[in-house]
């Protein structure tokens, strides 16, 4: 069966050439108890005169000023062109709906009454400046342009036309067809694999719909796949960490190549801070890495697996906690960069269990000041289950800032299967069909799902731009439930730095930092501070002090501490030698040092604030000093570890992940 699709529309048809979309009255969301239950007719075709008939209980119709319906997705309103009350609970308006309305459901709002959704749908009819345009994705084994058995229809791709743009999904069968605004298209699409293309040669087509209801059928692609190609994959994807708890997370290994693989492992490295417990899939070896021999790989193969750990009850809330996969590439791999994944979730207390979490691809958190070379992002969609009964039918509706380029978008995970539809210029939605997701209720773990997606940014996005992303989850015919909103701004790179010199106990301090820094804000070690950019200071008596530079931007805040300088006083012994490692850490450092005579150590960890975090006091002898330094509680950044010894002080970088 062909799949249709309804462009710019919210949702997805299937078996229909032309006509009225089928559509659900639903009830608003009614002030003080108002409800409207009925709008007749409720659906219509673009390019007609239409008055609607409302009725309500306990409503007050009379105050109502007037009428407009308003699109589900788009921002395209219509006022009532005239409107009557006839009593309390019943008034009529009139509406023309022009040939190029855009196609899909609207919602009505009442001047000074109840506002309710999906109250008219718009479908193509006569009149209409619609046309239909359709085709499919195939692998095609022979090169013969033609579908034939053996080949392979390619589904969940996305078909680009220009311009505009827009895009349409290809269904299960590697078809697709979509009613869109009269014109003159380019179609492509970004599908890529190990091969070539072979119809049409260059990997696009041209589509002509010149008059209402024109079509123009027929728009293949035909792609050959060239052997060995072995697409193989990983994602990842974690419900909310909270202390104290089990949490499941997930890892997933997939082959989206045409050709089996066989003797891939995938790699799961939990945070050194989580306790495995178990596995829906045992792994060969436990611990913080766990493996899995996946043995038999087909194209098409997708195996999920559940991971449950634990979180420590004493971890600080805020704590990173870093997830990361891999599954190396076997033979030719056209795409390197998904065989390895890793994303950090924050530690959280009380939380919305329907959510959205966004990070680049160096799986740090993106929701703030992005690095400006960013070019891809990874969402993840958390959804749960806390009704009172199971829900058979989850929608996730996903309207992506226009920043950002649909045509790239890949899912990466997903809890249950699903279907995907990419449609108009930026509106996604991934539907879970018959999932029987339980409330949480009765089965708490069992009660979560995800679905997980990249997509790279346009090209040329001026910094400064923050790209905003939110999703709405529908649990069957409930009303949605609206995650948070993550906003990733590209800023610019502070590149923190500073030099100074000195005569004396007066020194001057030169900001080395980068063309974007706005302010500034100097901690000089002995209580004094200053907020111009290259100040000078004047120490009252030598001794030791760290210096600090806290730098910002208009997005970012970050901070560099120079190592103690011995202020005032010539000293001619050599310099203590030590050595820190590893260095960036997930929390636990060790540290080697020769110390030329016997005496006190002093050590101090500071945090970027000047707090102090750890603090010891040794007595050791001449020779060999061995110490270790866990921060395994402390939040990631960068620390300056002091050490004091026979009156010197010195001074190094940590980093904890």
């Amino acid at each position: 069966m062909k799949n249709q699709t309804w462009l710019p529309l919210c949702s997805r048809k299937t078996g229909l050439a032309w006509g009225l979309l089928l559509a659900l009255v639903g009830l608003c969301l009614p002030a003080l108890g108002q409800n409207i239950t009925s709008v007749n007719p409720n659906t219509t075709t673009a390019g007609q005169n239409i008055t609607l008939v409302i009725t309500g209980s306990n409503t007050n119709f009379t105050t109502a000023t007037g009428f407009f319906l308003r699109h589900s997705t788009q921002p395209t309103n219509y006022s009532s062109t005239g409107y009557t009350v006839i009593s309390n609970t019943q008034a009529t308006a009139d509406f023309t709906i022009p040939p190029n309305a855009p196609l899909g459901s609207y919602g009505m709002n009442i001047f000074g009454g109840p506002i309710f959704n999906n109250a008219l749908t718009v479908g193509v009819g006569p009149g209409s400046n619609y046309g239909l345009v359709s085709g499919k994705l195939i692998y095609d084994n022979n090169s013969n342009c033609t579908e034939d058995l053996g080949d392979v229809a390619l589904a969940g791709e996305i078909i680009t036309l220009s311009p505009g743009p827009l895009y349409i999904t290809t269904g299960p069968l590697g078809d697709y067809s979509a009613w869109v605004p009269l014109g003159n298209y380019t179609l492509s699409t970004n599908f890529a694999s190990c091969g070539t293309w072979v119809c049409p040669t260059g990997g696009t087509l041209s589509a002509s719909l010149p008059t209402s209801l024109s079509t123009d059928p027929g728009k293949d692609f035909y792609f050959h796949p060239v052997s060995p190609c072995a697409n193989i994959a990983t994602s990842i994807g974690s419900n909310p960490m909270r202390p104290g708890f089990d949490v499941t997370t997930y890892v997933q290994f997939y082959n989206t190549g045409p050709d089996f693989v066989s003797g891939a492992v995938g790699t799961f490295i939990l945070d050194s801070n989580l306790t495995y417990l178990s596995a829906s899939m045992p792994p060969f070896q436990i611990g913080d890495t766990l493996r899995w021999n996946l043995a038999a790989m087909p194209s098409g193969f997708s195996q999920l697996i559940t991971v449950l750990v634990n979180v420590p009850v004493t971890l600080p809330l805020g704590s990173p906690l870093q997830l990361s996969s891999s599954l190396p590439a076997i033979g030719s791999d056209p795409n390197l960069a998904n065989n390895s994944t890793v994303i950090t979730v924050p530690v959280t207390g009380a939380f919305d269990p329907n959510d959205k979490q966004v990070w680049d691809a160096q799986g740090n958190i993106a929701d703030g000041p992005i690095d400006p070379s960013t070019s891809t992002l990874h969402y993840l969609v958390r959804f749960q289950n806390t009704g009172n009964d199971t829900a058979f039918t989850i929608f996730v509706r996903d309207t992506l800032d226009t920043h950002l380029d649909a045509s790239t978008l890949k899912v990466t995970g997903y809890s249950d299967p699903y279907q995907f539809a990419l449609s108009g210029a930026n509106f996604a939605q991934f539907t879970f069909p018959n999932v029987l997701l339980v409330d949480s209720f009765r089965n708490e773990p069992a009660s979560h799902g995800y679905i997980s997606y990249s997509i790279d940014l346009n090209a040329g996005v001026p910094l400064g731009t923050t790209i905003s992303n939110s999703a709405s989850i529908y649990f069957d015919f409930n009303a949605p439930v609206l995650t948070n909103t993550t906003n990733s701004t590209l800023c610019a790179l502070l590149n923190q730095d500073f030099s100074f010199t000195n005569a004396g106990l007066a020194y001057s301090f030169t900001d080395l930092s980068g063309s974007s820094a706005n302010a500034w804000l100097w901690d000089f070690g002995d209580g004094g501070s200053s907020t111009l950019q290259s100040p000078t200071h004047t120490y009252s008596a030598a001794g030791n002090y760290t210096v600090c530079l806290e730098v910002s931007n208009a997005c970012r805040t970050e901070q560099v501490c120079k190592n103690t300088m011995l202020v005032g006083v010539n000293d001619t012994r050599a310099p203590l030698k030590f050595k820190l490692f590893p260095n960036p850490s997930r929390g636990v450092f060790h540290l080697q040092a020769a110390l030329p005579t016997r005496g006190a150590v002093k050590l101090q960890v500071i945090d970027c604030k000047g707090t102090t975090v750890e603090a010891r006091d040794r007595m050791s002898p001449a020779g060999a000093f061995q110490e270790m330094i866990d921060l395994s509680a402390q939040p990631a950044g960068i620390y300056l570890l002091r050490l004091e010894h026979q009156g010197r002080v010195y001074a190094q970088k940590l980093m904890k992940e």
